[in-house]
C-alpha cells in the first residue's frame, strides 16, 4: 500500500486498524490491515516530523511524537481532534504508554520525560506537568592493572535515547540509548606530551574516545584508582530501566561479559540501537541494532538488564524494527537496507534461557555464561530499494560499523555521531583540542572548505582524515566516492519549526534587517547560498587547552597550530546546538555573547535587536 516517503513507526489498534506515521507529509494514516485500497485510508495532518505512535489500551487516543516541533501530541481517533499538545525535549523519538497510566518519551539527547496521560486527554494542554529524567547511569567493567583488556568506564554522558518499551510484569519501561566517552581534557594534553604532576605513585592511565584509546603511564595522586580511563569504544549500546514509580534505577557494578574470540565486552558487538521491544511471555527485551545488523537479547529478570546478556542475533541489512508472533515464538525483523522482513527461531533461545535463569541472581556467575550466538532463519523481500547502487554503497558505508577499513575493531561507523545525518551534540577531545561534532544533513553542498580549521579541500579528502582519526585502514576508493555522494545527497535535514508557511514573521523580519545590516557584519561571511565566505579567521574563540598546547609546542621548539577557524555555514542553526568548534556555547545567545565584538560587531545591539537576529537565524 503506497502510503508517502518516510513512513516511521506503525501501531495497531484493538479495532484491527493500522496507524502510520508520515515523516515527510507530517500525517499519521488510519487504514485497515487488510485494506488493498488506499482510498479507504483516513488521513490526519498532525505536525511535523512525526515519529512515535502510542494508543490508549481503549484505541480511543492516540499519542503522537513530533520530532520537528518538539512535541507530544494526543488526538480524538474518532475526530481526529487535537486534544491536548505538549512541549517536550529535543527532537522527541519515542513514545510508550503504562499501565500506570504515564506517558513516556526518550529523546536524541540522551533524555526521557514523564507525562500524565490524564492531562494529554484533557483540554486544557497547561495543566500537563513534566518530569525530565536524565539517563546518568555509569558502569564499571573488568577494573584491571594494565589496559590490555577492558577497563573501567569513565564518566560518561547518556545520548540517543531512542526507543522505549514496557516489561509486562512490572510495569517499568525499558529505555535503549548509548552512553558516550568523549574524551577529556587530559587526553589532548596527552598528545602534546604533557605528563601529570609528580604525585605519589606510577600507575597507567587509559584515554581515548573518538580518536582512539592510548595508554600512558604516569605519576597520579595515591586516591587514583589504577588504569581509570576510558573504554576502548567511545559509544555503547546501554538500556536503563525506568520504574513504574518514575525514578531511574542506578546501573549496577556488574562483571563483564567477556566475548571470547575477541577479549572485549560482549556489548562491543553492538552498535546504533534504534528500538527495543519486550518479548510478550518471556522476561526478555530485543534491542534492534543497526549498525551491526544484529538484535542483542538481555534478559529483564536481572535488575540491571545490562549484566545479563544472553544473545547477538544476526538478521539483514540495517534492521529498524522487531514484532513477535502471537506465540512469542518467532521474531520477524524489518531490515531497512536489505528492504527484507527476517523471520528468527526463537526455540533454541527459549531453550538456553529455562537453563540461564537459574544463576539469575548470582552475580558471580555471569561471566561463566556465554551469550548464544544465532542466525536468522529467512528473510523475505517486501520491496525494491530506491537508490542507485553507488548511494546504497554510501549508504551502507555511512551507517555499518563493521567496516575495519573505516574504524578500527568495530569501533563505530558516521551515523553512530551523525544519527539521521545530524549530530549527537558531543564536544571530543583529541590532539588538536576539543572539537565538536557538526551536523551533515543538509550543509556540505558549497561549503568548502571543510573541518573546523578549514584546511581540508573536499568531503572525499575529508573522509580519508576521518578514518585515520577513527583508526580505520582506509576505505576503497569506490567506497570514499559512494560514501561522498551519500553524505551529500541523501542525508536529510530535519524539517525547520521556525519556518513558517506565511514567510518570515515580523520580529523574524527585523532580525534579517539586522543580519543584513554591513556595520553588524553577519552577512559579509556567511552571505550567499552556501552561508559561509570559505575563510579562516581569528574571532576569539581558542579554547585554553589549544593555547596551553600551543605554548608546549613552542617551547620544544615545534611550530605551534594556527588558531583560525573557519566559517560554518549557518545552515540548520536551529538543531544543531551547540555551537563554535569547541561546543563553548550552548545557545545562540550564548554564542552572539562570546564573539560579540570579534565576529562581526554585535555588541551594540539592544536586547530586542539580538532577540530578533536569533528568530532570524533560528530560519536559516
Amino acid at each position: 500500500i503506497a502510503l508517502g516517503k518516510r513512513p516511521e513507526q506503525v501501531v495497531v489498534g484493538p479495532d484491527g486498524m493500522a496507524w502510520v506515521s508520515l515523516r515527510d507529509a507530517g500525517q499519521v494514516v488510519r487504514l485497515s490491515a487488510l485494506a488493498d485500497d488506499i482510498d479507504k485510508a483516513t488521513f490526519l495532518q498532525v505536525g511535523r516530523d512525526p515519529m512515535g505512535l502510542a494508543l490508549t489500551q481503549d484505541g480511543k487516543v492516540l499519542f503522537v511524537t513530533l520530532a520537528g516541533e518538539n512535541a507530544l501530541v494526543s488526538f480524538d481517533v474518532e475526530t481526529g481532534k487535537e486534544l491536548a499538545r505538549a512541549a517536550v525535549g529535543f527532537r522527541p523519538r519515542a513514545v510508550t504508554l503504562t499501565p500506570a497510566g504515564k506517558a513516556v518519551v526518550a529523546f536524541g539527547r540522551g533524555q526521557v520525560q514523564i507525562l500524565p496521560v490524564g492531562a494529554l486527554v484533557a483540554p486544557n494542554p497547561l495543566t500537563i506537568e513534566t518530569i525530565p529524567i536524565l539517563t546518568t547511569g555509569l558502569r564499571t567493567i573488568a577494573a584491571t592493572p594494565t589496559c590490555e583488556s577492558p577497563t573501567v568506564f569513565a564518566t560518561r554522558n547518556a545520548n540517543q535515547a531512542l526507543g522505549t518499551t514496557v516489561e509486562p510484569d512490572s510495569g517499568d519501561v525499558l529505555v535503549v540509548h548509548v552512553m558516550v566517552a568523549s574524551g577529556a581534557v587530559k587526553d589532548t594534553l596527552l598528545s602534546a606530551g604533557v605528563k601529570a604532576l609528580p604525585k605519589t605513585k606510577q600507575v597507567t592511565s587509559c584515554s581515548g574516545g573518538y580518536y582512539g584509546q592510548t595508554c600512558t603511564t604516569t605519576t597520579v595522586i595515591i586516591e587514583d584508582p589504577p588504569c581509570v580511563g576510558l573504554p576502548l569504544r567511545p559509544y555503547d549500546v546501554a538500556v536503563s530501566r525506568l520504574t513504574a514509580a518514575g525514578t531511574l534505577q542506578p546501573t549496577t557494578t556488574s562483571p563483564a561479559v567477556i566475548h571470547g574470540g575477541t577479549g572485549l565486552s560482549f556489548f562491543s558487538r553492538f552498535d546504533q540501537p534504534v528500538a527495543i521491544v519486550h518479548h510478550p511471555n518471556l522476561s526478555l527485551a530485543f534491542v534492534v541494532a543497526r549498525g551491526t545488523d544484529s538484535l542483542l537479547v538481555l534478559n529483564t529478570a536481572a535488575n540491571d538488564p545490562m549484566a545479563w546478556p544472553l544473545a547477538e542475533i544476526h538478521v539483514g541489512g540495517g534492521p529498524r524494527a522487531l514484532a513477535f508472533s502471537l506465540d512469542g515464538g518467532k521474531a520477524y525483523v524489518l531490515n531497512g537496507t536489505d528492504f527484507t522482513i527476517s523471520e528468527v527461531d526463537l526455540g533454541p533461545l527459549t531453550a538456553f534461557v529455562t537453563g540461564a535463569l537459574a544463576v539469575v541472581n548470582d552475580p558471580n556467575k555471569l561471566q561463566q555464561v556465554e551469550p548464544l550466538s544465532l542466525e536468522a532463519a529467512k528473510a523475505s523481500p517486501y520491496g525494491q530499494d530506491p537508490l542507485s547502487p553507488q548511494m546504497q554503497l554510501g549508504r551502507k558505508v555511512f551507517h555499518n560499523a563493521r567496516n575495519s577499513r573505516l574504524s578500527a575493531v568495530g569501533r563505530f561507523a558516521c551515523a553512530t555521531c551523525h544519527l539521521d545525518g545530524t549530530e549527537d551534540g558531543q564536544v571530543w577531545f583529541g590532539p588538536d583540542g576539543p572539537r565538536q561534532t557538526p551536523s551533515l544533513a543538509g550543509r556540505l553542498a558549497d561549503t568548502a572548505p571543510y573541518s573546523w580549521m578549514g584546511n581540508v579541500p573536499s568531503v572525499n579528502d575529508y573522509i580519508q582524515v576521518t578514518c585515520g582519526r577513527m583508526g580505520g585502514s582506509g576505505l576503497l576508493p569506490e567506497e570514499r566516492d559512494a560514501l561522498e555522494l551519500f553524505v551529500m545527497n541523501g542525508l536529510q535535514q530535519p524539517p525547520n519549526p521556525n519556518v513558517q508557511p506565511g514567510g518570515l514573521t515580523p520580529q523574524q523580519a527585523a532580525g534579517k534587517a539586522v543580519y543584513d545590516d554591513p556595520s553588524v557584519g553577519c552577512a559579509g561571511c556567511h552571505g550567499g547560498a552556501a552561508l559561509t565566505d570559505g575563510l579562516v579567521y581569528d574571532v576569539g574563540t581558542a579554547n585554553p587547552v589549544e593555547v596551553q598546547v600551543n605554548a608546549i609546542l613552542t617551547k620544544a621548539g615545534l611550530a605551534p597550530t594556527p588558531l583560525l577557524y573557519a566559517t560554518p555555514s549557518l545552515r540548520g542553526l536551529y538543531h544543531s546546538a551547540p555551537y563554535l568548534h569547541d561546543g563553548s556555547a550552548a545557545t545562540l545567545e550564548a554564542a552572539l555573547a562570546k564573539t560579540a565584538t570579534t565576529m562581526g560587531m554585535t555588541a551594540q545591539l539592544s536586547t530586542e535587536q539580538r532577540g530578533d537576529l536569533i528568530a532570524y537565524l533560528l530560519t536559516l
